[in-house]
């Protein structure tokens, strides 16, 4: 499949997000209602970020870049534990 030059940069800088935490325990053994809670923060993180006016911050674009690579993982977490992407790798454990 071949990805827009917009998605493999973002899916690039969402894996980075996650190298940042490659100690914590994976998600696969994370409860689900506890990825929707950090959803639901992450969301509003961006949301503080995006809406509150901060947008003559130093770094501003990548903090917006950050948040939103929180968001699009724990959504991506979601989506794992649930099955949903095990379809696409038939080697998926």
């Amino acid at each position: 499949m071949r990805l827009r030059p917009a998605v493999r940069q973002f899916a690039e800088n969402m894996e980075g997000v996650l190298e940042q935490h490659a100690s914590n325990i994976h998600w696969r053994h994370s409860n689900e209602a506890w990825l929707v809670q950090r959803l639901i923060e992450e969301v509003a993180e961006l949301t503080g970020l995006v809406l509150g006016g901060e947008s003559q911050t130093i770094n501003y674009e990548d903090m917006v870049l950050s948040e939103c690579c929180d968001v699009a993982n724990f959504a991506m977490m979601i989506a794992d534990n649930f099955g949903g992407m095990r379809k696409e790798r038939p080697n998926h454990p």
